[in-house]
Formats: structure tokens, sequence, C-alpha cells
């Protein structure tokens, strides 16, 4: 699904060796959202239920609530993924969503990991799924889908590397300490993507991301008002218009007594 028609003056092409850098930091920033938190997530479910006496069937509506999120969050994607990918917004929707999810550390309730969870399905919006295409649609003409499997091969790589890690956390030290570990590493894998790689357009590439920040933040400025002519400055202009036709007239002063003089003389 394109969201935006790319213009093909824009599209590098596919040879480019960055353009497949921002596909892998793509890969990377689904894994650190999507990857993380609904497939690992679910190392957290006997635990957590465990140590809180929730009921498995109430606690699951964690990953219900993810997808409403989803569901609420890409209707806005449309609008908005011009002003936020590659933008220092971006930046602050993944801010949140690990927020989000290192909260969970903290919680004592179902209903707060399922608003967490709600939070996190709108910030996955903007993170994976039809962002991931509508970049790769961006960057690409002809080898999109092999550029999009690249970054699901990417997502799916890192979430079998780091699922039996965060298990092995969790056995270890906790689910609490899980959380906290979880979005340390989320945070490692999308941050630097977003900040210094993915860019929405190939034309965005050179701004670094403090240039992306004074765009997002510049002002545009209205043109100056036009000056009304005030009877002092019409008189000034005439006098200046009078002072440039000088040598003509001065011209013509000359040259009429000059003709008088030859007219009179004993050779006329």
């Amino acid at each position: 699904m394109t969201l935006i028609a790319p213009a093909e003056k824009d599209r590098p092409r596919e040879s480019g060796a960055f353009a497949w850098i921002v596909v892998i930091a793509l890969g990377l920033m689904s894994a650190g959202t999507t990857g993380t938190y609904s497939i690992i997530a679910g190392s957290f479910i006997a635990p957590v239920c465990e140590d809180l006496g929730f009921d498995y069937t109430s606690f699951s509506f964690y990953f219900t609530a993810i997808l409403l999120g989803l569901a609420l969050g890409l209707p806005l994607l449309s609008r908005f993924i011009p002003k936020v990918i590659g933008k220092p917004w971006h930046i602050c929707v993944e801010l949140v969503l690990i927020a989000a999810g290192a909260a969970m550390a903290f919680y004592t309730e179902v209903w707060m990991f399922i608003v967490s969870a709600a939070v996190i399905g709108i910030c996955f919006s903007f993170t994976t799924g039809v962002c991931m295409s509508d970049v790769i649609d961006q960057w690409f003409s002809k080898s999109s889908g092999l550029a999009i499997g690249l970054a699901w091969g990417v997502n799916s790589l890192c979430t079998l590397l780091l699922n039996p890690v965060i298990t092995l956390v969790i056995e270890q030290q906790g689910w609490r300490t899980g959380c906290i570990v979880l979005a340390a590493v989320s945070a490692a894998m999308i941050l630097p993507t977003s900040a210094f790689i993915i860019r929405l357009k190939p034309s965005d590439r050179s701004a670094s991301p403090t240039a992306m920040i004074a765009i997002c933040f510049r002002t545009e400025r209205l043109p100056p008002k036009p000056m009304r002519a005030t009877a002092p400055m019409k008189r000034k202009m005439s006098l200046r218009a009078w002072r440039s036709a000088m040598p003509r007239k001065r011209h013509l002063l000359f040259s009429v007594p000059f003709c008088s003089a030859w007219r009179n003389s004993p050779a006329a």
C-alpha cells in the first residue's frame, strides 16, 4: 500500500548502497517495535500472571489492545507520514513507545498493561507495516518487493536472536527487570536508525538531525508589505528623474544658440 506517489527523479538507482542501508534500518526499527512488544512480549505472560495473580484470559487483552491501537493509528498515517518519518517527530513517537513499554515494569493492574498496549499499537503505525512499505517505495522503483522482504527478514532474524536473551533475563532477574532491558534494547535498535539513517525520500538524505529539527520548527516569513509613496518621496523621485534627464536637456540648451549663431553668420 503506497500512500505517497514517489517522484521518479527523486529515486536513486537500485544499486545505491545507501538505499539498502535504509532497508536494514527499517528492519531494525520494525524489530525494535513489533518484534519486541508483540512477539517477545509473549514471554512475559506466564511470569506476570503468576506474580500478580492475573487471569491468562484477561491479560491476553494486551495483544487485543495493540491491534486496536494500530487500527486507530493507521488512518492517521496518510496525513502525518510526511511530517513524521525522518523528522524529529518520528523520534518523539518512538520515545513514547519506549516509555510505555518501560512503564510496564511498575504496573500492578491489568488495565495498566492494556493502556500501554493501546499506546504502543498507535505508535506501531509509524514504525512498521505500511510505514515501511511507503518509505521503501520512495527509495526503489523496481526492487521494492525484494527490499520489503529483506526488511522483514532483518526483523525476523533480530527477533529470533533476542527472544532467548530476554527469556533468560526474565528467568534470572525477574519480569520487571526484563521490561527495562527490553525497553533499553528497543531504544538501542530504533533511535539511532531513525535519527541518522531513515529518511522518507532520497532528497532528505543530506539533512542531518540538527537540520531536520531546524526545518521542523522553521517559521515561514511573510513577504514585506509594499510601502506607500508619500509626498516627499514623490518629490524626491521626480527630482531624480529630472537629474537623469539633465544631460539631454543640457545638450539641447547649448545646441539652440549654436544653430542661431550659425544662421546669422556671413557664411550662412
